[in-house]
């Protein structure tokens, strides 16, 4: 069962990272891990597509009726359906069509879901997919669950941010924590899993801020040509060249998460190539620059909806004033335009 953005169809997992097999076979496959498995986890990492990969990994596993060498044999029951989305001991949850949380009526069906009998074997798994995005309700929802699970029960919380999961629902979890890979092995296994060459296989890697699962996930929908005059954009606003007087026109054909991500990334690697000097003299400005623009990727990502015009509109001008010498108080002014008060300085 899956309760998701849109229809989802028949399953198809990238080759496994060798990073994820590794967490497999040292915490979950074993005779020894298997020993000590609870029964409720968080799992984090930076890209969110490979802490819901790890869950989905998880979840196969524990649903395979004959695991061959610590991996789902992919041929019995458990494992058609899970590839088919339509195992009836599975759930995943994630955000609705149009909905920008997860609600409380999500997370009660699933609580129902977890006390009905397993249909298959002898386990029911609950995988809640970007699990930070359940409203204060839906956590609140899931909490007795969480401590008393009935029956035996995996409640898997994937998550890039699980530091905005109510403490109440982290206490009652075990973490596992996903490191991030060395960018060669990121690279090697986008070069190998995809038959990209590495040209494509590194830009793919900074379109997505080094995260190769999320590369691997979104391939058909990364344009590595956007990306290209998005950086060539950024350079061209910062060094006050003159064509850049109005909006360039690649920023409006990205949504805004994403040029908000890719200015936080280049504004990060700005301050990496500026010399010492430099920075001592726009430093200050620099930071404040950076500070409004997370504030504002993380109400975007948080469901915040302002009008894209707008919002890209605001945004090419605070990118430009960064050279003005009245920056900081501009700056203070960016966020209350998307009715905060107060500034980012």
């Amino acid at each position: 069962m899956r309760v998701e953005e849109e229809p989802a169809p028949e399953r198809t997992l990238p080759p496994a990272p060798p990073w994820l097999t590794a967490v497999i076979e040292a915490s979950w496959a074993s005779s020894d891990a298997q020993s000590l498995m609870g029964h409720a986890y968080i799992i984090s990492s930076e890209d969110r597509y490979e802490a819901a990969l790890l869950g989905e990994m998880i979840a196969s596993l524990k649903l395979c009726a004959h695991p061959v060498l610590q991996r789902p044999c992919q041929t019995c029951l458990g494992c058609r359906s899970f590839l088919q989305g339509s195992h009836g001991d599975l759930l995943e949850v994630r955000r609705e069509a149009g909905k920008v949380a997860i609600g409380i009526d999500q997370i009660r069906a699933a609580v129902s879901f977890l006390q009905q009998t397993a249909l298959y074997g002898d386990i029911k798994i609950l995988h809640v997919v970007d699990a930070d995005k359940m409203t204060s309700a839906a956590a609140n929802s899931l909490l007795k669950t969480l401590e008393e699970p009935a029956g035996r029960t995996l409640i898997l919380l994937s998550t890039a941010e699980p530091w905005r999961l109510p403490a109440t629902v982290r206490s009652r979890c075990q973490l596992q924590r996903i490191l991030t890979p060395d960018p060669d092995v990121s690279l090697d296994w986008l070069k190998t899993s995809h038959d990209w060459d590495e040209a494509n296989a590194a830009s793919a890697l900074r379109l997505t801020g080094g995260h190769s699962v999320e590369a691997w996930m979104r391939r058909d929908a990364l344009d590595v040509a956007t990306f290209n005059e998005l950086r060539e954009s950024f350079s061209s606003i910062f060094s006050g060249a003159a064509a850049t007087a109005h909006v360039p026109e690649c920023w409006t054909r990205v949504e805004p998460e994403f040029l908000l991500r890719q200015l936080l990334v280049w504004c990060e690697q700005n301050v990496t190539d500026t010399d010492i000097a430099a920075l001592r003299s726009r430093g200050s400005d620099l930071l404040t620059l950076h500070k409004g623009i997370a504030e504002l990727w993380q109400r975007v990502r948080g469901g915040a909806v302002p009008a894209k015009e707008v919002l890209v509109s605001e945004v090419f001008r605070l990118c430009r004033s960064l050279t003005h010498p009245e920056f900081q108080s501009i700056a203070a002014q960016f966020l209350a335009t998307f009715g905060r008060t107060g500034g980012v300085a």
